[in-house]
């Protein structure tokens, strides 16, 4: 548990700064928002809140061109690393904003992660035991749910 933030991802071993510390590859991508539709009413009832809050809109390309935008649902420990310090009032609901930290990963896109395009780096040395924190717009499209009406 992450105090304040509920669950997290926490190091197990230290990691050298520069270290690829996570990817999204197990992830569900959706080029439309019809077809996510489609995924959110087969899925478990139980199961459809979590999945709201671990999709996000991120841009496939390098100038962040809405028209490769595309939905994602993290699928793996990924979706519960937190956001450090503050995030952007339109995404979150004023009660949910992060209590703080300093970003220790950085993603960015990677063509040699060819399922999603992501990977995430530790840009400081984090110890065994440190959660993991990220900055979400790092990959998060602003304002890119308006995409997939």
């Amino acid at each position: 548990q992450s105090e304040g933030k509920g669950r997290g991802v926490f190091a197990t071993e230290p990691i050298q700064k520069g270290t690829l510390s996570w990817t999204n590859r197990k992830s569900a991508i959706f080029s439309k928002g019809s077809d996510y539709r489609k995924y959110i009413e087969a899925i478990p009832e139980d199961m459809t809140c979590n999945i709201l809050m671990w999709t996000y809109v991120q841009s496939y390309s390098a100038d962040n061109s809405p028209d490769d935008a595309k939905l994602v649902v993290e699928l793996d420990d990924s979706c519960m690393v937190n956001a450090a310090g503050w995030m952007d009032k339109d995404q979150i609901n004023d009660d949910l904003l992060d209590k703080g930290g300093t970003p220790n990963t950085m993603c960015v896109l990677d063509s040699s992660e060819k399922e999603t395009g992501m990977a995430c780096y530790a840009t400081v040395d984090i110890k065994a035991g440190d959660e993991f924190l990220a900055d979400y717009d790092d990959w998060n499209f602003p304002h890119g749910w308006s995409l997939f009406n």
